[in-house]
């Protein structure tokens, strides 16, 4: 990523849809790569984000109460050659706001009926918690899906990145 976003134009689109065609020629048929990439302004509290494949976003907004609940952007990387990328995403960070961003091993990890953590107990955990410190959060996080899954086993890696305007 860091080679292709150097190589060309800047932008994040452009970087997106190298490394996705280096992707696509590298990895067999039928694999792929989920990711969400974002560039960050601190100077502007705004960052530019493209999500392939990779969700839920979940964006706690701070002046209304809200989660924003955001689907992929586009494909993941390695499907097929000659994405583009064009939808950028641009997220404003106001005081308190937070994005949330998790692999599937915490909302698809299932208990002992088989029901998984779900995204709608993520959305509830991140408006419930976006109070807590980025680090905090992960680990109640981990903690809440261990509960719920009652002893059942890591079936998924478990990732997560907590980005907040303080």
């Amino acid at each position: 990523m860091r080679a292709s976003a150097s190589a060309g134009d800047g932008s994040l689109s452009v970087a997106m849809a190298r490394v996705n065609d280096l992707l696509h020629e590298d990895i067999p048929d039928g694999r792929f790569v989920t990711a969400a990439v974002g560039v960050l302004d601190p100077s502007r509290s705004q960052m530019q984000l493209i999500s392939a494949g990779q969700a839920p976003l979940l964006f706690y907004q701070a002046s209304t109460d809200t989660v924003h609940n955001w689907d992929a952007d586009d494909l993941p990387l390695g499907i097929m050659g000659g994405l583009t990328f064009e939808d950028v995403r641009t997220i404003d960070f106001a005081t308190g706001d937070a994005l949330v961003l998790t692999t599937d091993g915490f909302f698809e990890w299932s208990n002992r009926d088989n029901e998984q953590f779900g995204t709608r107990r993520m959305v509830d955990f991140v408006k419930e918690n976006h109070d807590l410190s980025a680090h905090e959060f992960i680990a109640r996080l981990y903690e809440t899906v261990l509960e719920h899954a009652s002893g059942t086993e890591q079936a998924d890696d478990l990732t997560a990145v907590v980005i907040k305007k303080l």
